[in-house]
């Protein structure tokens, strides 16, 4: 199915650049990647339809203004989230403020109908788990956790990053730093490093739910949406109380148009947690993908009734225009 692909990075040019640009781009990159000149012939095969796709797309005034907006979206519904104090099994620094929760939006267009999916990261850790290390280099490392941590509820995301790179230089096997530089990463849009720190964090500790959980989300901004699905269901089997990753395998579960499914979850989601908001528009989202006209209108009605999110508000007053003009 179609997802949404950064065809910037793609090509390899700037949001900003021109079409001179783009076509110069277009031209080194299939010399680079054309079957006919490349020794692995199938990987570049595969990685220059994505270019096609791509450059079709950009090349097109119309369909790059169309694909800008949907980017532009995508990213103003993100959540400056709100701190929380989390326990922490760590004697080395003060318990942490944890951000709550953001939530990640994907708008993609498929059968030519809008679908929508929100993921929720968790922001800083549930857990650190301090590696066996001497006392002096382990109280070095937790510094640079800290000033880390601290960059990174500042917005200072490259100076985040640069705190939690010393920390795992002093404790390779810190989960704390690969977690948190995992979400530093993820704030940055890079989202395949932010998946590998996760995964060496889930590597570390199995059962660390945030890591997990968040290692989910990186997949799903990545369109990975099968390898999101199985992290949700891990951490759900850690903490199946938890609403907010039943309602982001309800997501994952949409995009791959998984809907009972998908339904299910948000119904799940909504059990635990009646105030998250969200699940009505997931739900409202996948019966209008379903077909099931009464029950959208009622899903996104419930949801509009409730919720003071602008951004998603939008959304859901035109995905309700629509189905009512139906």
């Amino acid at each position: 199915m179609a997802r949404i692909a950064n065809y910037y990075r793609i090509l390899q040019v700037d949001p900003d650049a021109d079409q001179e640009v783009i076509e110069a781009a277009y031209r080194r990159l299939a010399q680079k990647y054309h079957p006919d000149v490349n020794q692995s012939a199938d990987a570049a095969a595969e990685h220059m339809k994505k270019i096609n796709i791509a450059y079709e797309t950009l090349r097109d005034p119309v369909k790059r203004a169309a694909y800008d907006q949907q980017r532009a979206e995508m990213m103003s519904t993100a959540r400056k989230p709100r701190a929380r104090t989390v326990p922490t099994k760590t004697t080395a620094l003060e318990t942490p403020q944890k951000p709550s929760f953001r939530r990640i939006p994907v708008l993609l267009a498929a059968v030519g109908l809008l679908i929508v999916g929100i993921v929720v990261l968790v922001i800083l850790s549930q857990r650190q788990q301090a590696a066996e290390v001497s006392p002096i280099t382990q109280g070095d490392a937790a510094t640079h956790l800290a000033q880390g941590r601290q960059f990174l509820e500042q917005g200072k995301v490259n100076e985040a990053i640069a705190e939690f790179q010393s920390a795992l230089r002093l404790d390779a096997n810190s989960v704390e730093g690969h977690f948190q530089l995992g979400n530093a990463y993820f704030q940055q849009g890079k989202l395949e490093e932010a998946a590998k720190e996760f995964q060496k964090a889930v590597e570390l500790a199995p059962e660390n739910i945030d890591a997990r959980s968040n290692l989910g989300a990186a997949y799903y901004e990545l369109g990975q949406f099968d390898k999101a699905t199985s992290e949700f269901k891990k951490a759900i089997a850690l903490k199946p109380e938890d609403a907010d990753i039943h309602y982001n395998l309800g997501a994952a579960y949409v995009q791959q148009f998984q809907l009972e499914a998908g339904i299910a979850e948000f119904k799940e989601a909504l059990r635990l947690n009646p105030d998250l908001t969200r699940a009505y528009f997931g739900l409202g989202n996948a019966y209008k993908l379903q077909g099931n006209k009464q029950e959208a209108i009622q899903a996104l009605e419930k949801f509009l009734s409730l919720s003071n999110e602008a951004d998603l508000r939008a959304i859901a007053e035109s995905l309700l225009a629509e189905l009512k003009r139906q």
